[in-house]
């Protein structure tokens, strides 16, 4: 049902033409995501995508009588053909779950996640994510009005909470581990 035109390639996080495609691509996925989460049905057209695909004719649905009566408004045009696509089932959370975005701690994603109240999800090295954290506070206060926290402990490596390795850090283990549920308890219930 989506169709894509891409035609970018890989690249760091250079500030290349690449790079700077990449972006646009992905920001656009995220859009349709949380389109698809907040709205009761979507239609998209731009360089990259359709929704439906293909967009100008819809789709031929040999289950368009039931989906004009049971879907959303909207779906099935006057046609008989697919004109919207919705997500069911539609997310439990208002407006829409948590977004967790993947990011090896390039600037412009903390600055991404910050202004659209995203959790930037770090797989970089440590001293990375430690820079960037209080970017990432910083933006999110001013773009958002929100206060959030970060920590880090000194000595404690990846894995520090698996008491079956050799990083394990039983004072950060104790220390992470109410604060991880509470973590969890607020952005994920």
């Amino acid at each position: 049902i989506i169709g894509q035109h891409l035609g970018s390639r890989a690249a760091h996080s250079d500030g290349s033409a690449d790079d700077n495609l990449n972006r646009e691509i992905f920001e656009e996925q995220v859009d349709l995501v949380l389109k698809a989460w907040t709205q009761d049905s979507i239609e998209h057209k731009s360089a990259r995508w359709q929704v439906p695909y293909p967009y100008e004719q819809g789709i031929d649905w040999w289950m368009a009588e039931s989906t004009k009566w049971l879907g959303a408004p909207g779906e099935i045009g006057d046609d008989g053909n697919v004109h919207r696509v919705s997500v069911v089932p539609r997310p439990y959370q208002d407006p829409h779950p948590p977004v967790f975005i993947a990011s090896l701690g390039s600037p412009r994603s903390v600055e991404y996640c910050a202004r659209n109240d995203f959790i930037p999800v770090y797989f970089g090295p440590r001293e990375r994510t430690i820079e960037q954290g209080p970017a990432y506070q910083r933006i999110v206060k001013e773009a958002k009005g929100k206060d959030y926290e970060s920590h880090s402990y000194d000595g404690a490596g990846h894995g520090f909470f698996c008491d079956a390795r050799g990083s394990y850090n039983e004072a950060a283990s104790k220390d992470a581990f109410p604060r991880t549920i509470a973590f969890f308890k607020k952005n994920l219930s």
